[in-house]
């Protein structure tokens, strides 16, 4: 199973929505670190909610959710603009 940079289990699914949503290893620890979590929609489910400047000039508000797993793996990742 892939991981993060920082060590945390990445989910196949996972890991190919990163892929098309061109999110980085690094923006998800940072989620993890950084974010703020909530239940998710599944029982045993984090979301982690990770604000930042993004866009093609880096000024752009933007917002990527993280989706754990009871076990800590990452099940799902997406992307938002401006807010959670």
């Amino acid at each position: 199973m892939p991981t993060t940079p920082n060590g945390v289990p990445i989910t196949t699914h996972a890991a190919l929505r990163m892929e098309e949503r061109h999110i980085t290893g690094n923006q998800v620890d940072l989620a993890i670190q950084q974010g703020a979590p909530r239940p998710g929609n599944r029982p045993g489910t984090t979301e982690y909610h990770y604000r930042y400047l993004g866009g093609p000039q880096g000024n752009r508000p933007m917002c990527c959710k993280v989706v754990t797993g009871a076990d800590g793996s990452v099940v799902t990742v997406m992307r938002h603009r401006g807010h959670a």
